[in-house]
């Protein structure tokens, strides 16, 4: 599957003007066309396609019956030039006739593509038009349309076509798509740059990454972090702004609805990035959502509620504030039982009669028990609780969806990968990726109406699943996966191929050369013991021969069609895994981390790659 190198839209009422900057691509019969330039030059002959189809997520539609018209035109054209005035001259003949697909609001298609008819070279570039007229259907950019080709078997040119494909290889439930929310709690301390200087020398790799750093605070325990955000060049104009929008589009992309964001303090640095934050979803126009979530463990308790009344809203200002249908603004809190349930409704009625503006709350508590249950559920839209991070810990916790539907409230699930915070030598071992998807799989048996990813970017307690030096984006690659099912209630279609590997980058017993003291493993809970494992998770459309070489050491098995998980021993060295169908390799990754047997410092977080190019 390919992406689109270049895509934008034209717009026959403002003739001069470009739409690269919006989040959406819209089509309609006369006024709209939407443009998408795909590279081909990894296909060796392109005259060997044998098969092509468009694939497209919808946002917004009134289509009742096929409508889409797909056409080629030149290439001579640029997303960041291009207007209804000077866009590419079209080939008139249409490459999906007969095609049958209806582009409903909030559903994906797949469109087929005659490309027999299309004057194939390395680039090909494709119009989206409509045939009916009073309709608008708007394309997700935050999940752009990706085209899947069938090239006639050439072992040595599908190889290089396939390995690495940049798509995920299944679809994405769009935001909005569904009532079933999947929410990811943001931490505003660690916005993906807090200098705008050169990942070589910003704050992160200066004073968070480095033993040395903030003047040697955190010399004892190694440094603060061992991770960071993905670096970026340093940006002209409101770089915090856009930084905030680009979390925004990735979590998106991701199948993600909306951040549940942070609250520490009512004023200063990090208020001043949730309320960012909160506008950053406003002005994505992605349907993306923010719901303020009170930090009960931080300064933001000690505020009244006529303070926090005030606060929230001006948070509730911006259009991305989640509402529900009935109205009400959400609004949620770590460590809720922290304030009783009579401060939770004092604060709802200040906020009805002061701002006229009805809370629905989210309780999350640390613990939550049988008599917090009763006691809260007056007050609560939902209830919630931070979560284990074990796999053991997760699949043996007692029923708290149970109880807590019994009550009458909805319950929101959990979901964590890992969490290791070297800042106290404590971790929890979560087996590679085994907690992420024993997570899933709980809130799926539970039937949770709502998740919480936590988090999207705590990296100080190595919790995030924001795209990350350590990781890249394949915690976010699996999790979306069990996204996609929650919000559809369905597995969806594995229709690619994508290999997954992760792994320590030393022993968890190994003793660091330049930082003293010990690690400890039972953060949550000791029914999970530490284990020095390299793991692979193949998504395969068909069965596939795996290679994993560990160090030295290989180990070659079939995997299954489908999702897939197998460990082998971790070795010193290097790590990567290969998957090949029929002669040819369909994926293959190489983790871009080494392991180690002399470590200078303790880092016990997984570290992942994934087949996946971005």
């Amino acid at each position: 599957m390919l992406r689109p190198t270049a895509m934008t839209y034209t717009n026959s009422l403002d003739p001069d003007r470009n739409f690269a900057a919006e989040t959406t691509l819209k089509v309609s019969k006369t006024q709209f066309h939407t443009y998408l330039g795909f590279d081909l030059s990894g296909v060796a002959d392109p005259g060997a396609i044998v098969a092509a189809s468009l694939e497209v997520n919808i946002g917004a539609s009134g289509a009742t019956k096929p409508s889409l018209v797909v056409q080629q035109t030149g290439t001579d054209w640029s997303a960041t030039t291009l207007t209804e005035r000077n866009r590419p001259p079209t080939i008139t003949t249409v490459l999906n006739p007969g095609d049958t697909s209806i582009p409903r609001a909030q559903s994906f298609i797949s469109v087929p593509l005659h490309l027999s008819a299309a004057r194939l070279g390395s680039q090909l570039s494709l119009v989206v038009g409509y045939q009916h007229s009073f309709t608008e259907v708007q394309l997700l950019e935050s999940n752009p349309p990706t085209l899947r080709l069938v090239v006639r078997s050439q072992p040595a040119a599908a190889a290089r076509a396939s390995v690495g494909s940049n798509a995920l290889p299944y679809p994405i439930a769009p935001v909005a798509s569904s009532g079933r929310k999947v929410f990811a709690h943001y931490f505003p301390p660690y916005p993906i740059s807090l200098d705008n200087r050169d990942a070589s020398s910003d704050y992160y790799t200066r004073h968070y990454l480095s033993p040395g750093g903030e003047k040697g605070k955190f010399r004892a325990v190694g440094g603060l972090l061992r991770d960071r955000p993905l670096a970026r060049k340093p940006l002209a104009g409101d770089y915090r702004l856009a930084d905030a929008m680009t979390e925004v589009r990735k979590a998106a992309s991701a199948g993600i609805d909306g951040f549940t964001v942070n609250i520490m303090n009512w004023s200063g640095p990090n208020w001043e990035r949730s309320l960012r934050m909160a506008k950053a979803a406003s002005q994505s126009r992605t349907g993306f959502v923010t719901i303020p979530n009170i930090d009960l463990s931080s300064s933001a308790r000690k505020a009244s509620v006529a303070t926090i009344a005030a606060r929230l809203n001006t948070f509730y200002a911006q259009p991305s504030a989640y509402r529900l249908p009935d109205g009400r603004y959400v609004l949620s809190s770590f460590l809720a039982e922290q304030h009783s349930p009579g401060w939770w409704r004092d604060l709802a009625t200040v906020m009805d009669t002061r701002y006229g503006k009805k809370i629905a709350f989210i309780a999350v508590f640390l613990h939550l028990s049988d008599e917090r249950i009763t006691s809260y559920r007056s007050v609560s839209y939902a209830m919630s609780i931070w979560g284990l991070r074990t796999p053991e810990s997760v699949r043996r916790s007692p029923d708290k969806a149970g109880k807590v539907h019994k009550a009458g409230v909805r319950w929101m699930a959990p979901i964590a990968v890992q969490d290791v915070r070297h800042r106290t030598r404590r971790y929890a071992e979560s087996g590679n990726t085994e907690t992420l998807r024993a997570s899933w799989k709980r809130a799926l048996a539970d039937k949770a109406d709502l998740v919480q990813l936590v988090t999207w970017n705590d990296y100080s307690e190595s919790t995030h699943f924001a795209p990350s030096k350590a990781h890249g984006s394949a915690f976010l690659d699996l999790n979306g996966f069990y996204a996609t099912q929650f919000k559809t209630k369905r597995r969806p279609p594995i229709t690619g191929d994508e290999v997954i590997i992760s792994h320590r980058v030393q022993g968890y017993a190994r003793k660091p050369t330049a930082q003293p003291g010990t690690m400890n493993w039972a953060l949550s809970g000791t029914l999970t013991k530490p284990r020095d494992t390299v793991e692979v998770v193949t998504l395969l459309k068909k069965s596939a021969t795996v290679t994993v070489r560990a160090g030295s050491k290989t180990t070659t098995y079939v995997a299954p069609a489908g999702m897939h998980a197998r460990v082998v021993a971790l070795s010193r060295g290097r790590m990567s895994a290969s998957a090949v169908r029929a002669g040819v390799t369909v994926a293959s990754v190489a983790s871009p981390h080494t392991v180690t047997s002399t470590p200078t410092r303790w880092d016990l977080q997984y570290y992942a790659a994934s087949s996946r190019t971005r």
